[in-house]
């Protein structure tokens, strides 16, 4: 294991020293020393982290970033949309694809299994964008909130969740995932 870089962690007012390490030979990286599982609350506290809050989807923030996971990802578009609206999504595009973190490219009938979902906001729009999809979340609340938008999402650990990696084209796992991972070498 080589060290990547170390961070001082000023959330929980723990400021506990963490380093992320990367494995020489398969390049998994993860935190060191991970935190053990009865901690997980106190640097994801169900009420205030983020990823396990629901959102709407509606707001203009959010709408041109999804402007900008279609035009990158390759997305089906309407065929006779306008010539100025195909002008200002990549416009759109072009001002804010340095915003955007992950992109996951268009796969007709494409599977992906997010580990480490939260609420599964991002997995809600791949499914409304023709993915079949599927989340593992240890946030029982979160998993709650993405029951309540339609999704499939496992409440628990990965490796009680009983996906088979045979039946997904994709596994998409968070930066939450491998801070947390238990013995991520397992999976």
């Amino acid at each position: 294991m080589m060290t990547l870089f170390e961070v001082e962690e000023r959330i929980t007012g723990r400021n506990t020293e963490f380093a992320v390490l990367k494995c020489k030979n398969c390049g998994l990286a993860c935190t060191s020393p991970q935190p053990v599982k009865s901690e997980l609350a106190v640097y994801y506290p169900e009420e205030s982290y983020y990823s396990f809050q629901t959102t709407d989807s509606s707001a203009l923030k959010e709408r041109l970033k999804d402007i900008c996971l279609e035009e990158i990802g390759g997305y089906p578009q309407p065929a006779k949309r306008n010539i100025l609206l195909r002008f200002a999504r990549k416009l759109i595009t072009q001002m804010m694809a340095k915003n955007i973190s992950v992109i996951i490219p268009y796969i007709e009938n494409g599977r992906i299994l997010d580990v480490g979902c939260g609420s599964g906001k991002f997995i809600k729009w791949l499914k409304e964008h023709g993915w079949d999809v599927y989340g593992v979340e240890l946030s029982e609340k979160a998993a709650q909130n993405a029951a309540k938008s339609g999704l499939n999402v496992f409440c628990g650990e990965l490796q009680d969740a009983g996906y088979s990696s045979p039946a997904l084209l994709m596994l998409y796992l968070s930066i939450r995932f491998w801070s947390t991972c238990m013995i991520p070498w397992q999976y």
